[in-house]
């Protein structure tokens, strides 16, 4: 006999596989996206007044919802989020919703805000 415990069992290693989808988790669900879904998206600017106040004074923030808006994308804005808007000369329109009115959001989501091209870019 040996004063020695015994040995640990031997671990399995994963798979590529497995340690690619845990890596890599787009593999595992993009298969079975429906790609209807991938024409537009939305952006949401959900900010507490703080935070608004606070990113209102960072180009990236405002770049970034600058950006949204020309790209003709839907978005969702709270108080905060509007202080974001106003500091990128971001007006409302039928595409720049309150975040309280999620049937809005979704309903303005579903396309580009194509009437909002001829205020941010010159048309033909």
């Amino acid at each position: 006999m040996t004063d020695q415990p015994p040995a640990a069992p031997a671990r399995q290693r994963p798979s590529a596989r497995a340690l690619i989808r845990h890596y890599v988790p787009i593999v595992s669900w993009l298969p079975a996206y429906d790609r209807a879904d991938l024409r537009f998206d939305a952006i949401a600017g959900i900010l507490s007044a703080e935070g608004g106040k606070m990113l209102a004074k960072e180009a990236a923030a405002v770049d970034f919802v600058r950006d949204a808006f020309g790209h003709l994308k839907a978005i969702a804005i709270d108080e905060g989020g509007s202080l974001v808007l106003k500091a990128g000369g971001v007006g409302r329109d039928a595409g720049v919703v309150d975040a309280r009115d999620v049937a809005a959001f979704i309903g303005a989501a579903k396309t580009r805000q194509w009437d909002r091209e001829k205020k941010v870019r010159t048309l033909a």
